[in-house]
């Protein structure tokens, strides 16, 4: 893949780039060695956006960092030495913080920013008279073609994507995959046993397997039926009905953490590195902010790094927007929603567009699992089994396309348990229906609608990806220059872009 590198500079400077990749395929760059002072990075801080009273604190040397916490009479929150990162809670705000940092002058450090406020990617309303239809059964291709529970006939996710037909080989054995969301119901039936062990950083506890930890609402449980419900012939059943859910919950009680239960990008990044050194193999996301974070920056890279696929939702703004984070990270696979019409897939009109976007999965009229009603999270539902008294509703959003996608690539991960991150991305970006916008990739659904039958039949990658690393220096090579965006284009245009800002 040929790619041309553009780098924009918010100083006027004379500087001089240094490109140093690894791991990567058919690359013969040669890396300076020779070392460079590093600035400190500040976050940017735009009003309303971040929360008061607390800093994120990268570092080079643990014991600067360690410093500023004494600086501002600070409590450390979270430490993370994966990511070589703390984040202190202190009295004031967080300008103050940056304009003492700045006057102490002090050594080691990578970057300073806020916790930015970030948003559950919310259910968009659904249309009642076509929930009607769908309960009495959408037509299907085949009989088998959406799998044989109780509700498979609303399932048209599971034919769309091919999921049935790949069963027989691969339904998500030996597959992790994460939750980081609202949390789960490990108690309802369709659930039961798919549930592991799972995180809850707001209070640093570790959840029981097969427990209710569905904090925050009934998002995460939707999410996580869509994904491995249990083939059983009650209920419904997911992509992956094999693999086991484990829940990171990151929106948490309002009343515990504040606001809208988002618990912070520090506590984001403590789950996510939680969920890595507990085994996860696939990670499913379905929030998102304006902030760019350092700190998630790292967290992702060290699940990147560690062969953990990450799949994020596009949002649901509609807007062609592209400063939504974790979707804007490289190496994500961002999932637009699909629609169908009885006849024709298309791009769902609320699903935001992007030049991040790779792949389109089904994303209205989904049915799933949601909290029964004595759990934490119970907010109702519209469908109840006759067969296991499990309560199940119907979302639409970017937040059930990505479950679709999450689970396909726990099938894959099954087949090729060694794949990277890259390997699995591609694969589906070049087995991917084609035909639902316009030839070609799109800002609307990326290379097209996944298909896990084209996907199964292909050879997996083995070219075309690496891992890049950028320096940027002033033009004598002794500092590296802070607040750098990095944006990765393929030349002939097409396809999608990746942007990175540089740390230190």
């Amino acid at each position: 893949i040929f790619l041309a590198i553009l780098i924009s500079l918010f100083v006027f400077v004379s500087c001089t780039q240094k490109v140093a990749p690894t791991n990567s395929n058919n690359s013969n760059v040669t890396n300076s060695t020779k070392t460079v002072k590093n600035l400190t990075i500040f976050g940017d801080l735009k009003a309303g956006q971040y929360t008061e009273g607390k800093i994120l604190v990268g570092y080079t040397n643990r014991t600067s960092a360690l410093k500023v916490a004494e600086l501002l009479n600070g409590k450390i929150v979270v430490d993370l030495p994966e990511i070589s990162m703390i984040s202190i809670s202190f009295n004031g705000t967080v300008e103050q913080a940056y304009e003492k940092i700045r006057k102490a002058d002090i050594q080691g450090l990578k970057y300073v920013e806020p916790s930015y406020k970030r948003e559950l990617i919310k259910p968009m309303p659904v249309d009642n008279s076509t929930i009607q239809s769908l309960k009495n059964g959408m037509k299907a291709l085949s009989s088998s073609s959406r799998g044989s529970e109780e509700f498979s006939t609303s399932l048209w996710g599971i034919e769309a994507i091919g999921a049935a037909e790949v069963w027989p080989e691969a339904s998500g054995t030996d597959v992790i995959v994460a939750v980081v969301d609202t949390g789960v119901d490990g108690t309802h039936p369709d659930l039961e046993g798919q549930v592991i062990a799972g995180y809850r950083p707001a209070t640093d506890e570790e959840l029981p397997a097969g427990a209710d930890s569905s904090y925050g609402g009934a998002h995460g449980t939707h999410v996580a039926g869509t994904i491995a419900a249990k083939a059983d012939g009650k209920g419904i059943v997911g992509i992956a009905p094999n693999a086991k859910i484990m829940p990171i919950v990151i929106f948490d009680d309002p009343e515990l953490v504040g606001g809208n239960g988002f618990v912070g990008d520090d506590l984001v990044a403590a789950g996510i590195v939680w969920a890595v050194e507990n085994g996860a193999k696939a990670m499913n996301n379905s929030w998102g902010g304006w902030g760019y974070s350092q700190t998630l920056k790292a967290a992702f890279d060290y699940a990147l790094d560690n062969d953990v696929v990450v799949m994020v939702s596009a949002g649901n703004d509609h807007t062609d927007q592209h400063i939504l984070y974790p979707a804007g990270y490289p190496g994500i696979i961002e999932v637009a929603a699909v629609e169908y019409n009885g006849g024709e897939y298309k791009t769902t009109l609320f699903s935001s567009r992007s030049d991040g976007i790779a792949v389109g999965a089904p994303g209205v009229k989904i049915l799933s699992t949601v909290p029964l009603d004595e759990s934490l999270g119970a907010e109702g539902y519209s469908v109840i089994s006759a067969e296991n008294g499990g309560t199940y509703d119907y979302y639409d959003g970017t937040s059930m396309a990505c479950p679709h996608v999450t689970g396909s690539v726990a099938l894959l991960l099954q087949k090729y348990p060694n794949a990277k991150p890259w390997q699995i991305r591609q694969l589906l970006q070049q087995t991917a229906v084609d035909s639902i916008d316009g030839p070609g990739w799109d800002h609307n659904s990326g290379y097209g609608l996944i298909n896990l039958k084209n996907a199964f039949a292909a050879a997996l990658p083995t070219t075309g990806g690496l891992t890049y690393n950028i320096e940027v220096t002033d033009a004598y090579g002794d500092w590296a220059v802070p607040t750098v965006f990095v944006t990765m284009k393929r030349v002939d245009s097409a396809g999608t872009s990746y942007y990175a800002k540089t740390n230190d």
